[in-house]
């Protein structure tokens, strides 16, 4: 039997927090013996500085924050995008697990 290819799109470390951690179990357990796992990193590393994010979350840090720390985020965005797109198309996962946060966090 063929091992099934599973496309998670998710933060992984280093970066620290939940999601972050939980890919970083996936990646170190017997799941990558038996599946074919892909990995859509979606980590914002020019916006992680010290320890400490540059951006500021919520619908008013939206409003708050730099304006180009925005636009990094949305390029990094649509980067992440392009990039989904080509996993689809060109690798073919059999499974898509998007790991998502809430509100302005998700973005």
């Amino acid at each position: 039997m063929d091992k099934l290819t599973v496309l998670h799109v998710s933060p992984a470390p280093p970066q620290l927090g939940g999601m972050e951690a939980y890919m970083g179990n996936v990646l170190a357990s017997s799941l990558v013996e038996r599946h074919h796992i892909l990995l859509l990193n979606i980590s914002k590393p020019r916006l992680f500085r010290g320890g400490v994010y540059e951006i500021k979350t919520g619908y008013a840090g939206a409003f708050r924050r730099r304006l180009s720390i925005t636009l990094t985020s949305y390029a990094y965005s649509m980067k992440f995008l392009l990039q989904f797109f080509w996993l689809l198309t060109f690798r073919k996962p059999d499974i898509v697990h998007i790991h998502t946060a809430s509100y302005t966090s998700f973005w």
